[in-house]
């Protein structure tokens, strides 16, 4: 006879194996320089910093100079808009002259009776041509004088330079953007040199006191199956104390589908303090799915003992409904299963 179910210990935590791993307490990321140029620091050494903030600048001559044409630039744009309505009126009086001095040489072509008769046919009809193609140059202007395409076009013109000058001050953004670093995560800011340094030296670095990394290879695709979120892991140190930790990020590395995979979990001192030093090194780290509920935690090696035979008919999932008709498998590890009461 299977135990009944309420007998079974209830966790939040399901086992699912044991490795070795890397610990590194008060763990730091180098600072490095993506440029040559000159340092300008924008934190002090010791100072505490958030995650994503930029600690330092590089090239701040080259930032000085943009900052200062696009002073220029930002002070200049009154009067360059102003400088456009004016040509503009400009234009709209010279196609005016322009108007009245084709409406005058029309005026020149014409013709009394008598003289129409004097030149003849085919001079009046020369005569009839330009005037047509005067009148068409007239109505070409007319066009551009159209209150909406005069409108339009000074709307242009204004929205260009306006544009501009949007554009110098997003260049300048992206300009010192470029030249940012930035601190990779929250923790302390050691500085390594300052003054003039080369592309691709390290400057400093974040540390992160109080904390912990741990480094785990994976290769059991039972684990590697799981939703990374949903893992932690515990770790004992020196002084016999076992210490929890949450997922942080996974290094898939090179190498294909069945290589190493190496996962990274965060541990923090539970009382908001230092973690001793002692604790760096290889350690055996546990790791467990968080189940989204307290669960029974039912061990596997009791029943196949008793039910080899149904087990390797039914499935466990099959297997467990039977004993436990009142209950659902919330999950199946490599030694126990969590089960709940049917909701």
């Amino acid at each position: 006879e299977a135990r009944e179910l309420g007998t079974y210990p209830e966790s939040s935590l399901l086992w699912l194996g044991a490795f070795g791993a890397d610990v590194e307490v008060d763990p730091a990321s180098e600072l490095t320089a993506s440029r040559a140029g000159e340092i300008d620091w924008l934190a002090a050494a010791g100072d505490v910093v958030e995650a994503d903030e930029p600690v330092a600048l590089l090239g701040q001559r080259q930032i000085a100079h943009s900052a200062a044409q696009l002073a220029i630039d930002e002070s200049q744009l009154t009067l360059r808009l102003r400088a456009v309505r004016w040509n503009h009126r400009e234009k709209k009086a010279g196609l005016e002259r322009q108007i009245e001095e084709v409406r005058s040489r029309i005026r020149k072509l014409e013709m009394t009776p008598e003289e129409r008769q004097l030149l003849g046919a085919e001079m009046e009809r020369r005569i009839e041509e330009q005037r047509g193609e005067l009148n068409r140059q007239i109505e070409e202007i007319n066009e551009k004088l159209d209150p909406e395409h005069l409108a339009e076009e000074l709307r242009l013109e204004l929205a260009q330079l306006e544009q501009d000058v949007r554009r110098a001050r997003f260049d300048h953004e992206e300009l010192i953007r470029s030249m940012e670093v930035h601190a990779e995560h929250d923790g302390v800011l050691e500085i390594d040199l300052e003054g003039y340094v080369r592309a691709n030296q390290v400057i400093g670095r974040i540390r992160r006191s109080g904390h912990a990394v741990v480094a785990l290879q994976v290769v059991d695709p039972e684990i590697r199956s799981e939703p990374p979120d949903s893992l932690v892991i515990t770790v004992v140190g020196p002084d016999g104390t076992p210490r929890q930790g949450r997922f942080n990020r996974i290094d898939r590395g090179y190498g294909g589908r069945l290589s190493a995979v190496t996962y990274f979990f965060d541990l923090s001192a539970d009382d908001g303090g230092d973690l001793p030093t002692e604790l760096t090194g290889e350690r055996m780290a546990t790791v467990y799915r968080q189940l989204p509920q307290p669960a029974r935690i039912v061990p596997k090696s009791q029943l196949l003992f008793a039910h080899a035979a149904e087990i390797n008919r039914l499935g466990w999932a099959g297997f467990m409904k039977t004993i436990y008709p009142e209950a659902r498998i919330l999950h199946i590890g490599p030694q126990a299963i969590a089960m709940v009461p049917e909701s």
